[in-house]
């Protein structure tokens, strides 16, 4: 039995193509074959078909999604400008086109207002100040007295005191008025002459002279408004608050308020309340808190005459605290002592009077 071959259709192709070739080479005036099988020397064989695809094979990948993002270059952020200028918005703002510091994380207004210590201050006149210095009255720059504020209107400062100023419109005497510690006391002593309950009122030393320095010296019971009987009477009220000669608002000082005065300023008291001058040589005090005590001394009405004694040596001031029927208590400074002294004493002498405000 004869086997059936089958040619694929490009060998088919291929062999017509080379016949086709050959038929056309040969010339009819040529000598050669014509006709019939080509030759065998003419004859190629066509290459085998490209083999189909592996399954094996890895697909080439596929195009771009359209929903794929390319990748941008990345971008540098940008904060809030001033003035064409970059600048960060959590410590510092724009004032019109200057970039200004936060104060205390906080914005102000620099054509108004400055920054001192991470607090905000009105400019005084316009100009900035040290508040740590100074502070600013009205529209002008004032140095702190001894560190604080005070009016300069009103108020006076002297060796780093605040002195402020009281009228008495009994007889129209102007006096210094000085705080000290929680109390505000007279800086000077009392001068004014009362009218009523007038027992025994005098001049330091007996001469009408030098109450204007040194101030008026009352008896007890003058100094507190009282009636003659006082004098041999036990008044007995130590905690309630006697105006007595002083002037409305103020009043004499009970034992306690004096107590305070001496607790409050510390060690060698009388140094630092005796004024700087007007006692002896060497017993000037340092008057660190205004309280300028002078060396009126006091009148001794059991002798008779009545006798001044230590006048420029010793101040002595009564409080609105008898001890008993015939005596009440003062203070008293000398030239002598860096203390403040505690006394009672007979209340028909003449002693000085210091106001305490109310």
């Amino acid at each position: 039995m004869k086997t059936k071959r089958f040619l694929s259709l490009a060998a088919i192709f291929a062999i017509a193509l080379a016949f086709f070739a050959c038929s056309s080479s040969d010339s009819p005036s040529g000598g050669g074959q014509q006709g019939g099988e080509p030759s065998s020397s003419s004859y190629v064989e066509p290459p085998p078909p490209p083999p189909p695809p592996s399954s094996s094979s890895t697909p080439p990948p596929p195009p771009p999604s359209s929903s794929s993002t390319t990748p941008s270059p990345s971008s540098t952020s940008t904060g809030p400008k001033c003035g064409g200028n970059e600048y960060n918005p959590s410590t510092y703002f724009c004032s019109g086109n200057t970039i200004v510091a936060k104060c205390g994380g906080n914005e102000y207004n620099p054509s108004t207002q400055f920054c001192s210590g991470n607090t905000v201050y009105a400019k005084c006149g316009g100009n900035e100040y040290n508040p740590s210095t100074h502070f600013c009255s009205g529209n002008t720059p004032v140095l702190k007295c001894g560190g604080k504020e005070y009016n300069p209107s009103t108020q006076e400062c002297t060796n780093n005191i605040v002195f402020s100023f009281f009228t008495d419109t009994r007889d129209s005497k102007k006096y210094k008025t000085v705080d000290i510690g929680t109390q505000t006391w007279m800086a000077e002593n009392l001068t004014y002459s009362p009218t009523t309950f007038n027992d025994d009122n005098g001049c330091p030393n007996k001469n009408n002279n030098n109450c204007a320095t040194y101030g008026r010296l009352y008896s007890w019971v003058t100094a507190m408004q009282l009636s003659t009987a006082f004098k041999t009477t036990f008044l007995n009220t130590p905690d309630t608050r006697r105006q007595g000669v002083c002037p409305t608002g103020w009043h004499i000082p009970s034992d306690v308020e004096w107590q305070t005065l001496v607790t409050s300023v510390g060690a060698n008291p009388g140094t630092k309340l005796k004024a700087t001058s007007g006692w002896p040589s060497g017993a000037n005090g340092t008057d660190n808190y205004g309280f300028t005590a002078l060396s009126a001394g006091y009148i001794d009405v059991t002798s008779t005459p009545d006798k001044a004694y230590g006048f420029q040596t010793s101040g002595r001031w009564w409080t609105a605290t008898d001890y008993d029927a015939t005596n009440a208590l003062n203070w008293a400074m000398a030239d002598t002592s860096s203390n403040v002294l505690h006394y009672y004493q007979t209340k028909r002498n003449m002693l000085s009077v210091r106001c305490i405000k109310d």
